[in-house]
């Protein structure tokens, strides 16, 4: 069960076709922060 310090993020696929996030990258602030997270690869 998360606390209030944890972040996190849910991606649900509401549709019928899977969607590949290959290559996608997670990122907290455009101008700073940290470096982006990309996403592991389709498998």
């Amino acid at each position: 069960m998360p606390d209030q310090d944890d972040e996190y993020i849910e991606l649900y696929n509401a549709g019928t076709v899977a969607v590949d996030l290959g290559g996608w990258q997670l990122d907290d602030r455009a101008d700073g922060g940290t470096s982006p997270t990309p996403s592991p690869p389709a498998a």
